[in-house]
């Protein structure tokens, strides 16, 4: 096989990272957008009152909501899988931190699945059925949640071990994952709060519930989009430059 088309097999997954995470970031951004800018529009928002969160304002879509979830889940789903091989790849090269790259292979696999998660999330809205569509929805928030903080440790833990195997894991990328932490905590808190009698500040509580809501769903995305970089560049490697370092580790152990 020709070496310039065995070098564009192996950047492959890196191209279907960024085309499977940049699809959910565009879908979504459309998706989410259109439900708010169309809940305010026929219920003349904001004009006091409780917020709609992501759950009603999505409960007025129709079939184009339906088409963006499947792409987006769909995005979620590819770019996820590429970083797992990408994780794979590592563990089989690095010299040291093997155990912790095979778990954030299997941490992106969970995420990939959370894609389908997604998909059904968005089209089973509270109009369909009020509590599947809640199962769902706080499933696919509490488990992208840990899939991201479980990352996030995974890939401190990595820095630490083998750096080579980190990849360009910035500040910024690191930030955002903290960030979904926060952010998941509020949720939470406020989730108890906002509906719990005697409770004063409800519709105070209700509102940082649709911020703190607003707020992950931001920085949850960012950080899947910023793993393109370190994908790609994973994948640009010259499959000799692997060869060689998959060697020297076994020679190491």
């Amino acid at each position: 096989m020709p070496q310039r088309i065995r070098t564009s097999l192996a950047s492959a997954p890196g191209f279907a990272a960024a085309f499977g995470f940049g699809a959910l970031v565009a879908c979504d951004a459309v998706l989410l957008g259109g439900a708010w800018l169309s809940f305010a529009l026929a219920h003349s928002w904001p004009s006091g009152g409780n917020w709609p969160t992501f759950s009603r304002a999505l409960a007025e879509g129709g079939a184009r909501d339906g088409q963006l979830a499947a792409i987006a889940g769909a995005g979620l789903f590819v770019g996820a899988l590429a970083l797992a091989a990408a994780r794979m790849q590592q563990a089989r090269s690095a010299v040291a931190g093997r155990g912790v790259l095979r778990l954030m292979a299997l941490i992106a696999a969970l995420a990939a699945a959370l894609g389908i998660v997604h998909y059904f999330h968005v089209t089973i809205t509270l109009a369909v059925d009020n509590r599947l569509h809640m199962l769902l929805s706080y499933g696919f928030f509490f488990g992208m949640s840990a899939v991201i903080v479980a990352d996030l440790y995974c890939n401190l833990r990595v820095a630490r071990i083998e750096p080579r195997a980190a990849g360009r894991y910035t500040r910024v990328h690191r930030a955002a994952g903290f960030g979904v932490l926060g952010c998941s905590a509020v949720f939470l808190l406020t989730f108890l709060l906002k509906d719990a009698a005697g409770n004063p500040w409800s519709v105070g509580t209700q509102r940082i519930f649709v911020l703190a809501e607003f707020a992950w769903i931001v920085l949850a995305h960012a950080y899947a989009l910023m793993y393109v970089p370190v994908t790609q560049a994973h994948f640009r490697a010259r499959p000799p430059a692997v060869a060689a370092a998959a060697r020297g580790a076994k020679a190491w152990n």
